[in-house]
């Protein structure tokens, strides 16, 4: 759905608003934010407000309703970056951040389109959407992109180019920021953990959705992920089929 037929709506419970269109996948990434899915209250979340956490990294930020659910929880946070790879969504996404960043005008909203990916030398192609075999699914929420290559699902015009290093992102900003990370890309955890995972030494938390449960091709996916937490040691703290994990070096 083209991003023109975004309307500017007031979000319930609080004192902000945001660009939808009427689809349920907007409705529904409204309805995260108001429940706060992107974080749970305990010791490790009050330490890791305590340290003041001063950017946030949105991997497959949609419309941008976990960006602001994230900013208005952690009220240092001065700088985001949020990737979106579908074109339509991305284009209500720089609607909502042009918005955010006149009413927060302290917070610096970076829209970035593209894929996230291991290596900026990766390729990336289109593939079947999970709402092609689950018609609960909508559309604009389940797109999904995998690596480009002769078993791929891919057309001939489905490969991406823009894609986005998380490892050139991050290197990209100072080392005296504070990061924090929301990931939600439809099983695309499996590639993005595959390989080059040294940003992850500079995240403090990590709040992101698994996809194991939702296609039989997604089974696998959070694989690479887990292994990469444990490597880098994060604990972990999860809330049905998001988990929250918290950088043990906090405490160190």
């Amino acid at each position: 759905m083209p991003p023109g037929s975004a309307t500017l709506e007031k979000i319930p419970f609080t004192g902000h608003s945001i660009f939808v269109r009427p689809s349920m996948s907007d409705m529904a990434r409204v309805n995260e934010l108001v429940r706060g899915i992107y974080f749970r209250d305990s010791y490790l979340h009050q330490e890791l407000k305590r340290r003041q956490p001063s950017t946030l990294l949105d991997v497959g930020a949609n419309i941008g309703s976990s960006s602001l659910s994230l900013v208005c929880e952690f009220p240092t946070i001065k700088k985001v970056y949020g990737i979106e790879a579908e074109e339509y969504n991305y284009g209500v996404l720089k609607k909502n951040y042009e918005f955010w960043s006149c009413e927060l005008n302290e917070v610096e909203f970076n829209g970035l389109h593209g894929v996230a990916t291991a290596s900026s030398e990766d390729r990336v192609s289109s593939q079947a959407p999970l709402h092609s075999s689950n018609p609960r699914l909508s559309a604009s929420g389940t797109f999904r992109f995998g690596p480009s290559g002769p078993e791929s699902e891919q057309t001939e015009s489905s490969e991406i180019n823009h894609t986005i290093s998380l490892n050139d992102l991050v290197d990209r900003i100072p080392k005296s920021e504070h990061i924090i990370c929301k990931i939600d890309i439809e099983g695309g955890e499996e590639h993005l953990f595959s390989k080059n995972t040294e940003w992850l030494s500079r995240i403090s938390y990590i709040t992101l959705e698994i996809h194991d449960r939702f296609h039989p091709d997604l089974v696998n996916s959070s694989r690479p992920l887990l292994q990469a937490l444990l490597q880098y040691n994060f604990a972990i703290v999860p809330e049905q089929d998001v988990l929250h994990c918290y950088s043990r070096t906090l405490f160190n």
